[in-house]
């Protein structure tokens, strides 16, 4: 059994040989062939470039394009984002990575800024640590940029406007009528700021005893301070925190004073005829 088992593995080699050979080539004849990396057209071979094993690991990667939503796509507008509303008045921004949301009196708040998220139809909506920030096109007609803003925090609603970080310039209205002492108490006012901790705007004005004036100077968190200096000198002569209900009892309209390079900020001034040089005028709030 064993013998026929061999002759006939044998039978079966020869007659493949066979047929390869009326083919016209042998076994190796036709291996070379077959891996031969060359073409033929008419008389002239031409190589076949096939990329090497190192050629294709150092191939550059081509990679999608990330698309980001970005403001300027989505809005119209670039960071920072300034954000300011009325009733009660607050203000806030989109910048240098922070969203901030300041409410005169109560602590700011700031978080960083999430990931931009997906959006469309000219919206865009912020949720990061309890602020939750929704940014729309169009429903403002204050704002410049024409974007409208609602932040939700602890259960409160902040509805306002928002854009670029530009000057808005309005109407002043009806200015206070202490806007007209300001000129001649520059002393007295520069006395009571430098006196002061920080940025201060002045919310009210007035006449005190002869030569000198008085002042309510505000922070940037709603703190009120009553100052009084002489106007030709600006020596002091009283500086003390008062609160909100003294304070009001001087107030003449909704419009604070800002020395120029006082280190206050905001982004909306208001008209006045006050040569620039002394300072700004804003709507009460500003930070």
């Amino acid at each position: 059994m064993t013998g026929i088992r061999h002759i006939s593995k044998f039978m079966l080699g020869a007659a493949a040989a066979s047929a390869l050979a009326s083919c016209g080539g042998t076994e190796s004849e036709e291996r070379s062939d077959a891996a031969s990396p060359t073409t033929q057209a008419g008389n002239i071979e031409r190589p076949v470039v096939i990329a090497s094993e190192t050629e294709r690991v150092t191939a550059p990667v081509i990679e999608e394009p990330v698309v980001l939503n970005m403001p300027d796509e989505i809005l119209g507008v670039d960071l920072p984002i300034i954000m300011s509303g009325t009733e009660p008045f607050w203000s806030g921004s989109f910048e240098g990575g922070w969203i901030t949301l300041d409410r005169p009196g109560l602590p700011l708040i700031e978080v960083p800024i999430p990931e931009l998220p997906d959006a469309g139809n000219g919206r865009m909506r912020f949720n990061t640590e309890g602020l939750d920030i929704t940014l729309a096109t169009g429903g403002c007609e204050a704002a410049d940029s024409e974007l409208s803003v609602t932040v939700l925090f602890e259960d409160a609603e902040y509805v306002g406007c928002a854009g670029m970080e530009t000057t808005e310039v309005r109407d002043g209205g009806d200015l206070p009528l202490w806007y007209q002492l300001v000129p001649g108490s520059i002393e007295a006012i520069d006395a009571c700021l430098e006196a002061a901790d920080g940025p201060r705007f002045v919310r009210a004005l007035y006449p005190r005893e002869q030569g000198t004036v008085g002042m309510i100077l505000v922070d940037g968190v709603g703190r009120y301070e009553e100052c009084g200096a002489e106007v030709d000198t600006g020596e002091l002569g009283f500086f003390d925190p008062v609160s909100s209900e003294q304070a009001a009892v001087w107030f003449d309209g909704d419009v604070m004073f800002a020395r120029a390079d006082s280190g206050t900020s905001c982004n909306i001034q208001l008209s006045s005829p006050l040569d620039a040089s002394l300072g700004q005028f804003h709507p009460k709030g500003c930070r």
